[in-house]
């Protein structure tokens, strides 16, 4: 990608913390939002505002755009990861809480391995574009698919709390 806009190790670097930045404020907020949009209304939003942001990433005409695009980035992956633990926490009987984060864990694990591999492909048959914009593509279809499966099921807000201990609204 990087090869595309120019901008060398700098470029890189400043693409990268861009989206670790992001990642930090993306924490700072989550309570305060789940508080506003509620558990899954806060996963979906995350997911799908990361699966646009890919998307711009992946599109961006300069490589100020493109580091944007990845702070953008970095605040859905650390609302997205914040929401699905937190959900987990609540849905799971404590007796099973860690054999399921074990597993959401390794699956985890497993899914950045393939990605990678997806990921080298996609870019020999294409351009270093190509990955970001099929990531962004499956993440936009992940925020559809959670927020279909949160509607079918009711959603996850029954009887949870919020992390500061207040009544759920």
């Amino acid at each position: 990608m990087l090869q595309t806009l120019g901008g060398g190790s700098l470029g890189f670097a400043a693409v990268v913390t861009a989206g670790a930045v992001g990642v930090v404020v993306g924490n700072l907020f989550a309570g305060r939002l789940e508080r506003k949009l509620r558990p899954g209304g806060l996963l979906v939003s995350a997911v799908t505002l990361g699966g646009v942001a890919l998307l711009a990433t992946g599109t961006a005409p300069a490589l100020g755009v493109a580091a944007l695009a990845q702070g953008v980035w970095g605040m859905g992956f650390a609302l997205a990861n914040t929401e699905m633990v937190s959900i987990r926490q609540r849905l799971v009987p404590d007796a099973l809480l860690g054999r399921v984060t074990g597993v959401f864990g390794l699956a985890s694990c497993v899914g950045m391995v393939v990605g990678a591999v997806t990921g080298g492909l996609l870019t020999d048959l294409g351009t270093p574009r190509v990955p970001l914009l099929v990531a962004g593509v499956v993440q936009l279809g992940a925020g559809l698919g959670w927020w279909l499966l949160l509607r079918v099921s009711g959603g996850v807000e029954g009887g949870s709390e919020p992390d500061d201990g207040s009544p759920a609204a």
